[in-house]
């Protein structure tokens, strides 16, 4: 306990900075979990099959967005 009150800031920025910084390892952590879960969902070949729409609607003249 010693060890704690004797490394805790105690100016109110030097806290703000310390909660800005577990907050952002946090939002990181999340972000590296959600999308290795999800990571599995996107396969190669939907991948190949997004970049190959793309390619027919260039090709075309027409814009991706409105391909259907």
């Amino acid at each position: 306990m010693d060890l704690v009150k004797k490394f805790w800031p105690r100016q109110m920025v030097a806290q703000l900075v310390l909660l800005l910084l577990v907050a952002l390892l946090l939002a990181n952590l999340i972000a590296v979990t959600g999308t290795q879960l999800t990571g599995s969902l996107l396969h190669p070949l939907s991948r190949s099959l997004a970049v190959e729409r793309l390619s027919v609607g260039v090709s075309d003249g027409t814009t991706a967005l409105f391909c259907g």
